[in-house]
């Protein structure tokens, strides 16, 4: 049996968010953020399956796990292909350099850098972001650092961070209009550790010292409206620099891009190449 839920999957679960994989000292992956996709029983073997997307990558890569005694097990194998019975799952690799996504971003940022652009009279800068997460959950744990030790899907160091910073790159690339830009992690938690930085917070202080009084503030670790875009971006560091001084616009969400639609089924094409389904 073939499932093929790469377009639900990646539609359905916005963000970002935790694509990231297991590090040393990161929570159990049935206590991290995450989104069930879809159910699946496996009739040769007697398995439950769930078709799993974490809620802070959108752009990283699913998971496969299996329930058994009331506990969540990671089930996954090399090169991103999963083997259960007669279940066959492709697991999408991380898609953040993706020229589509890219182009996606880049659609939406147009429109609003030139809108702002005109109303203050002058060049605007941007600061893309993408969602914080414990460091602890993006570094490789001693045990997988071994050379030569075979990796699954949830094991190594995740380059979230690294793949996040490339995405806004991609997407300046194709908007040679913004005069200067600079990359933040948002929306960092309360739980105790370090988090990915610098925040928006410190990177609006440093912009404002610098002079900047107009910005736009491009989420390109989200794909959709949610309360990390609505309530953290739209209020919280809106309001925050307004007391810099500092006027901050967002370009709208991708939501319901065609472009987006486009990448995602690339991506499905391409899982169903790599299982034999396409002729």
């Amino acid at each position: 049996m073939v499932f093929v839920g790469f377009v639900a999957l990646l539609v359905l679960s916005p963000p970002p968010a935790c694509g990231q994989t297991a590090g040393a000292g990161s929570p159990p992956l049935e206590e991290r953020p995450g989104v069930v996709i879809r159910e699946i029983d496996d009739s040769a073997t007697g398995d439950r399956w769930l078709l799993v997307r974490d809620m802070t990558n959108p752009a990283g890569p699913g998971r496969m796990v299996r329930i058994e005694t009331g506990k969540v097990a990671l089930a996954g194998g090399v090169e991103g292909e999963a083997e259960a019975g007669n279940l066959r799952i492709d697991f999408t690799p991380g898609w953040a350099q993706h020229p589509l996504l890219a182009d996606a971003f880049a659609d939406r940022l147009r429109p609003a850098l030139s809108k702002l652009t005109k109303e203050v009279g002058g060049p605007v800068p941007v600061l893309f972001t993408a969602h914080s997460v414990p460091t602890r959950t993006v570094e490789a744990a001693a045990a997988d650092a071994d050379a030569g030790k075979r990796l699954w899907p949830g094991q190594g160091a995740d380059p979230y961070a690294e793949e996040a910073r490339h995405t806004a790159e991609l997407v300046a690339a194709r908007v040679p209009e913004i005069p200067r830009w600079w990359f933040a992690f948002q929306s960092q938690g309360a739980s105790g550790g370090a988090w990915l930085g610098p925040s928006v917070e410190e990177t609006l202080d440093r912009l404002a010292a610098e002079g900047v009084t107009a910005l736009i503030l491009q989420p390109i670790g989200f794909l959709c409206d949610h309360v990390e875009i609505l309530f953290d971006v739209d209020i919280l560091f809106r309001e925050y620099a307004i007391k810099l001084s500092i006027r901050l616009e967002r370009p709208e969400s991708l939501n319901d891009s065609v472009t987006l639609a486009k990448a995602v089924a690339d991506l499905a094409h391409g899982g169903l190449e790599r299982l034999g389904k396409l002729q």
